[in-house]
């Protein structure tokens, strides 16, 4: 559930944008900040949602994963946990500093 909230907020701030601006182009969307502030916070709550971090649904759901996989001794779940949580930060990151 927290997963498709965060990314239908993520692709209706994504649709305002280019409603807005008339591409797609994240190059194109250089100072939505400025002009659109919580369009772009909306996009970075959303960004956090999806990636799973603490203060968000998705890292409840991540916990949970996590929880099960030290009680089921999986400890190499733990580690893919951590990594896909750290590229999926870098990638995001990288996204919404275009803006």
């Amino acid at each position: 559930m927290g997963h498709g909230v965060a990314k239908a907020g993520l692709f209706a701030a994504a649709g305002y944008l280019k409603s807005v601006y008339g591409t797609d182009e994240i190059a194109e969307l250089h100072g939505a900040v400025r002009t659109h502030p919580i369009v772009v916070m909306s996009m970075g709550l959303s960004a956090v949602g999806l990636v799973g971090l603490p203060v968000s649904l998705g890292f409840a759901g991540k916990w949970q994963v996590a929880t099960a996989a030290v009680e089921a001794e999986q400890w190499w779940m733990l580690l893919v946990i951590a990594v896909g949580t750290v590229l999926a930060v870098a990638m995001r990151s990288a996204a919404l500093r275009r803006c």
